[in-house]
Order: structure tokens, then C-alpha cells, then sequence
């Protein structure tokens, strides 16, 4: 019985595949055109382990059986989303991700979303992204939305990349470099506080947004930054 419209199906909603000791999501079928939401399977009957969602499995040319889906969960295990994986769940509002996910294809997710995490601040940014999750998503860690983070090593390119919730971004002394659109939010305003420690930013660091930059070195410090 679906969860989701109450109707009995006598197959599975999506198409998966045996790679070696596990198994990952590779496509959907047509039954979730009636389905308002996904919850992923953790595993199979057999105890086969789901770990991750295949390059554009609920892809942008399966949008029309996806349409109506406003809501994703993803259990436990999951360690990898490929890339455009929910791109064609167009209407998508909220995403539950489990705290085991290690990567993050270019675009995984559609814009415009909220995306619940079942981790810490500091394990997202342990993350390993390809490029963009998505241009624009609320991050909520234990259900509170993010608005506010301290970074203590040098941010990974695209970390944030596309977090509107960001307000303030405090950067503490010893980090050295920015990323490549670590920062690249898209909020009306944002507070940033830069140490004299950081000496290498890129062009796209920081953008979209009103930026208020706090820097806490010399004003020759800060021109002789490298922006590259």
C-alpha cells in the first residue's frame, strides 16, 4: 500500500540496480504520477542496502510523472546523489537527507527548496560537492533553519553555494582561502566577518547578495588579498 495516495501497487515505484554490494535508484515508473511524495527504501527483502540515487534518476524528462511530488525522504545509508538525481521533481518544496550522504552531483536538486538534514553543520561542510547542489535552498539542521555559521578551516568550493537561509558568516582566524562559490548565496543581505588570515578568495566567493564585509586586518592587508 502507498504511503503517499493510499493505492496498492504490485510493483515498485522506481527501477534500481545491483552494484556490487549494494544498490542504487536509477529511474522511476509511472505510479508516481499519483504519489504527492518519496520515501526511498533503505533496503530490499532480501537485506540488500540502497546507497544511492543514479545521475538523473528522477530526471527533468520524467518531470510530468513527477509533478505533483512535493516532498522527498531519503533514509538512513544513502551516501551518494548523482547529478540533475531529482532535477525533474519541478514542484518539490522539502527534502529529508540523511546524515550518512558523502556526495552531491552538479545539481541534484531542483531550485526552490527546503532541505531538512539529519546531520550537523559540521558534517555539511564535510561534504563533497561536484558543483552547485541547487541555486536556492533553505538549509534547516534539526529542524532549525541555518541563518548563522562559524567556519574554522578553509571552506570547500561550492559548500554553500545557493543557501539562501545564510545571514551572517563568521570565519575565524587561520583560515587562509575561500572556495570557489563557497558562499555564492542568494540572500537579501549577508554579514561577513574575515580575518587577516585570509589571504586567497575567489572571484565568486561570495555573491547574489548584499554583503557587509567585516575585515579584521589592515586596509593594506586587504588589498593585497588574492582574488583569483
Amino acid at each position: 500500500m502507498c504511503e503517499s495516495c493510499g493505492e496498492e501497487f504490485y510493483y515498485d515505484k522506481c527501477e534500481y540496480e545491483i552494484k556490487d554490494d549494494y544498490l542504487e535508484v536509477i529511474s522511476v515508473n509511472a505510479v508516481l504520477q499519483y504519489c504527492n511524495y518519496i520515501k526511498l527504501r533503505a533496503s530490499t527483502s532480501g537485506k540488500i542496502n540502497f546507497k544511492g540515487v543514479a545521475d538523473g534518476a528522477f530526471g527533468y524528462e520524467r518531470k510530468d510523472v513527477l509533478k505533483n511530488i512535493k516532498t522527498i525522504y531519503i533514509p538512513e545509508g544513502y551516501t551518494t546523489l548523482g547529478k540533475e538525481a531529482f532535477i525533474g521533481c519541478t514542484n518539490l518544496k522539502n527534502i529529508y537527507m540523511p546524515s550518512t550522504i558523502k556526495f552531491f552531483g552538479e545539481n541534484a536538486l531542483p531550485n526552490s527548496i527546503d532541505i531538512y538534514y539529519g546531520g550537523t553543520v559540521n558534517q555539511w561542510m564535510n561534504l563533497n560537492l561536484e558543483r552547485s547542489v541547487t541555486n536556492w535552498y533553505n538549509l534547516y539542521v534539526n529542524n532549525k533553519l541555518v541563518e548563522s555559521i562559524s567556519i574554522d578551516k578553509n571552506p570547500k568550493n561550492y559548500i554553500f553555494s545557493g543557501c539562501s537561509s545564510i545571514k551572517e558568516i563568521n570565519i575565524h582566524d587561520g583560515v587562509s582561502k575561500i572556495g570557489k562559490a563557497s558562499f555564492n548565496i542568494y540572500s537579501g543581505e549577508c554579514k561577513v566577518i574575515m580575518p587577516h588570515s585570509v589571504v586567497n578568495v575567489y572571484y565568486d566567493s561570495f555573491g547574489w547578495c548584499m554583503l557587509w564585509c567585516y575585515y579584521e586586518g589592515s586596509e593594506e592587508e586587504f588589498y593585497k588579498l588574492n582574488v583569483i
